[in-house]
């Protein structure tokens, strides 16, 4: 079996913690610089698929329904970000949007 169809869990996994943090900076007020969210959400996105298979679940667990719960969850926390992005400003954003 081959393993590089790990990649789109790892993505979607690291975009997602990304926007998890990005919440939890815009509601609890912190600033961090965009890179210190990037580095921790490349390290947890591995982590999130890294994990379970040192634990025992098989490669084959990895279905195309968890995908696309996956990437639903992804969509959501990014759109719940979009929505507070004009309420809860942060010096992020302009940090983000230069990219």
């Amino acid at each position: 079996m081959h393993w590089f169809f790990l990649i789109p869990f790892y993505v979607f996994s690291a975009i997602g913690v990304f926007l998890a943090l990005t919440i939890a900076c815009r509601v609890l007020r912190w600033k961090l610089a965009a890179n210190s969210l990037a580095v921790t959400a490349v390290f947890a996105g591995i982590a999130v698929v890294a994990l379970p298979l040192i634990e025992g679940v098989t490669a084959a667990d990895y279905t195309a329904v968890r995908l696309l719960i996956l990437g639903g969850i992804t969509f959501a926390v990014a759109t719940v970000d979009t929505l507070l992005e004009p309420f809860l400003p942060l010096p992020l954003d302009a940090e983000l949007a230069d990219l």
